[in-house]
This record gives structure tokens, sequence and C-alpha cells, in this order.
């Protein structure tokens, strides 16, 4: 997928918009935005990414980093003003910056490098997780065929599209408001309501997920409506909010079950389930637990 993206860029024109693909210091996002705001970072290996942002002692010029990208998603429709200095010509803003950020990682790698503080910050509740089906999937036959023009004619679209006319369009969009039929109206109303209640029965933790569920729908409603018509479409429909709703409660809850499974608050909890992931619901012997947990000290088995 991240070559292919890449290709469909390069055919229609958008070379400038694709970006690093590894991230090596806050200052180094900032500088990319700075002189192309709407940027396409592919990340693989996001788990061993994210390990190395949580741990400030091992690596300081990435711990900043994840904090910058939570301010540049909520400061999408608007300015976004960077850090402070006395040459205040290194300050930089940057009008309405769109910086997303594609990242790949095997299961394990991605849900165990994620922390407490990722889900109480609100970084997990900006982000999308969607689950392969690992080597489930049959080894196909390639073949050299020419990208479909049936691809290329709405992204050539959307990257001519400049909101707001003239020549300012490109530096300072004005975006245009697409607005929900009554019925798309009353089923995300109803969606925001429900989210409301469902956080004041949750724990922190699990309603932090839940907080940004309602600004989630809203962006995939958005998509979805303008996937289907190709073009700018004239109302975001009932099927649109449906179908972003269902996706969302879907990923929240999965999101919320690896995090239960996965996350933890110190190093005794982290390998404490580690060993009930390795274990799961089997009856194992000592000797094949053994095996399985060479990474342990005898001690430390014996312990937990």
């Amino acid at each position: 997928p991240r070559l292919k993206n890449k290709e469909y860029m390069l055919h229609i024109g958008a070379q400038p918009m694709i970006g690093p693909e590894r991230i090596g210091s806050h200052a180094g996002i900032i500088a990319h935005l700075d002189n192309q705001p709407a940027l396409l970072c592919q990340i693989d290996e996001m788990g061993k990414f994210l390990a190395t942002c949580k741990d400030p002692k091992k690596s300081p010029h990435l711990y900043n980093v994840t904090t910058v990208m939570m301010q540049l998603y909520s400061s999408s429709k608007s300015l976004w003003v960077s850090d402070a200095y006395a040459d205040t010509k290194r300050t930089k803003t940057i009008d309405q910056p769109h910086l997303v950020v594609y990242g790949t990682a095997a299961p394990d790698s991605f849900w165990s490098n994620l922390s407490s503080e990722n889900i109480s910050d609100g970084l997990i509740g900006r982000l999308m997780a969607f689950e392969g089906r690992g080597y489930e999937v049959e080894m196909q036959e390639p073949a050299a065929l020419p990208i479909p023009e049936s691809i290329l004619e709405p992204l050539r679209w959307w990257i001519e599209f400049k909101p707001g006319g003239g020549n300012l369009g490109g530096q300072h969009p004005v975006p245009r408001v697409i607005p929900h039929t009554p019925e798309a109206r009353a089923r995300f109303m109803g969606h925001i309501k429900a989210i409301n209640e469902k956080r004041r029965t949750e724990d922190p933790l699990r309603a932090a997920l839940w907080s940004r569920s309602a600004e989630k729908v809203g962006k995939l409603a958005l998509i979805h409506s303008c996937s289907r018509t190709y073009c700018l479409p004239e109302t975001i429909t009932f099927e649109d909010v449906d179908w972003g709703i269902r996706v969302v409660n879907w990923m929240t809850r999965r999101i919320l079950m690896q995090c239960q499974d996965h996350v933890s608050e110190n190093d005794v909890e982290a390998r404490a389930k580690r060993i009930l992931q390795i274990i799961g619901n089997r009856r194992m012997s000592q000797n094949e637990i053994t095996r399985k947990t060479q990474w342990m000290r005898p001690r430390e088995r014996e312990d937990y």
C-alpha cells in the first residue's frame, strides 16, 4: 500500500505531498510542513517508532514528536505556531496544517509499545487503528498492469481542487462546508449524545478513547461522501454518517480490548501481560512455559 500511494501521487503530480518516511525530530516535521502544509508521511515499523518516542532519556529528540502531532491534529482548521525562540525567524506559523501519518506495524509490536499516557493524553483517541488479517490472504501471481483511470481521474480532481479560489487558494484554503441531510444530522447528533452518556459511566482511560469518537465519525462521513461522488458532494447522507459510526464504534472497541491486553503501567505489568498472551486459553506445562519465556530469569518466572 505504501508503494502504491507513492505511485499514484507521482502520476497525478502530487510529489511535493509525499513526506519523509522516517522522522528524526519534531523540528523536522515542522520544517517539512512549513514548506508543504499538506503532507503524507508513511512510516513502517510504527511500533518501534512509538517505543523510542515514549522514552525521553533514550531519545530526547523524538520525545516531543507525538506532542507536536497532537497539536497539529487539533489545529488543522486554524493556524499553528511552533516553539518560541529568541530568534523569532525560527518560529514557524503554519496555516491549516494537514499532516497524515500512515503507519504500519506488526500487531504485537504496535500494541505493546503504547503506554497508558498515550491513552490519557489523547494520542490513541486521535488514531484510526485497523488490524489486518495477517498471513491469511492467499498469494497471487503478480501482473504488471497500468493504474486504472478510474483511480487516477478522481485523484487528479482532488489535487487540482483549490477551495477559496484566487492566487491564495493554495496558501490559505477556505474550506467548503458540506451540509448534512436532516436524517444524517439526526443520526450524528444521536451518536454524540450516546457517546456523552457513555463517557459519564466509563473510567478516565476508556472515556478518553470515546471522547473523540464523534469527531472521527464526522471526518469519516465526509470522506465517505467525497469518495462516493468522486468530487465535491452536495450533502452528507444518512448512509455516510451511519457507515462512519459503525466503523468508529467497532474500531474503538477493538482498541479498548487491545489496550487492556497489552498496555501496561510498568515493566512488571508488561511481563505479566506478555506471559498471559503466551498462555492464552490453553493448559501449558511448566517446561513448555519455560521454553516460551527464555527472555525471563528463572526467579522472575517463579514469581509470576
